[in-house]
């Protein structure tokens, strides 16, 4: 995310439509989920479980789903490369955007 100040993508975001819980008070761009080291919340295995759920009812109505399935790709690569599975959610950002993961 060169080039982005993340600061005020997340003030922008959490003032509009896009505001939600994880963004507010577990934002892992802040350290708000490291503190729990990507334990507590949602996990991996789940998190890729839950996305071919809804790819698969996407399919049988042909939705185009494309950023569904960016999302599987990312979680299931994170799972091949033995990212502990109680990792949550946002263990996803470190594992794309930190280099010492």
């Amino acid at each position: 995310m060169q080039g982005l100040d993340l600061r005020k993508f997340t003030e922008v975001l959490n003032s509009s439509s896009g505001s939600c819980w994880s963004s507010s008070n577990y934002n892992p761009v802040f350290g708000m989920a490291a503190k729990n080291h990507y334990h507590q919340g949602f996990s991996c295995n789940l998190m890729v479980k839950d996305l071919g759920l809804a790819l698969q009812a996407a399919s049988t109505v042909a939705s185009d789903a494309s950023m569904a399935r960016a999302a599987e790709a990312q979680y299931l690569s994170m799972q091949r490369q033995g990212s502990p599975a109680n990792k949550d959610f946002s263990g996803l950002y470190k594992y794309v955007y930190c280099k010492d993961r």
